[in-house]
């Protein structure tokens, strides 16, 4: 008779659950570097709107969004807002990264261990929190719902539109 073993899959919650634990909560807070070495703090965005996106270079997906990302960007003063990204990777692999793609935006490196402690890593590589000018997190869009960048950043611009005129 021979015996085998069966391991449960790990067990994560529903992000609709994780989702609802961060909803109309303060946002985390956080104290780090930007790949050019300036020190960011949840802080120095109160008064707009951010978008925070938590991604990789190794996501595929997470890449997909680069582009995107520096045209939204542009648009932001306009919206109030403002885009602050955690890469996974070291910083020396992040800022090589942003050298070749050229990204204007502020990235802050090693973000993997913030964002997965912190902005809750059950909802995948690459993720968006949307904070308010008060520092509330007020939408949130996970891996699964982010599988089309067009679709995602249209819809990241609706939100901060409503955003906009409800502060």
């Amino acid at each position: 008779n021979a015996g085998f073993r069966v391991e449960p899959p790990p067990f994560l919650p529903p992000v609709e659950a994780v989702i609802s634990n961060f909803i109309n909560r303060p946002a985390p807070g956080f104290q780090a570097n930007n790949s050019n070495q300036q020190s960011k703090t949840i802080s120095n965005y109160y008064g707009r709107s951010l978008i925070l996106f938590f991604w990789s270079t190794h996501s595929t997906l997470s890449k997909e969004y680069i582009g995107y990302l520096k045209e939204l960007n542009k648009e932001l003063s306009s919206l109030k807002a403002e885009l602050l990204t955690f890469g996974d990777e070291s910083w020396s692999d992040i800022n090589s990264f942003c050298r070749e793609k050229e990204i204007d935006y502020d990235v802050i490196p090693n973000g993997a261990y913030f964002g997965e402690a912190v902005y809750g890593k059950e909802l995948g590589t690459p993720r968006f929190f949307l904070v308010n000018t008060k520092g509330y997190i007020k939408h949130i869009i996970p891996k699964e719902r982010a599988s089309d960048p067009v679709h995602t950043i249209a819809n990241l611009k609706e939100l901060l539109t409503e955003l906009m005129a409800n502060n």
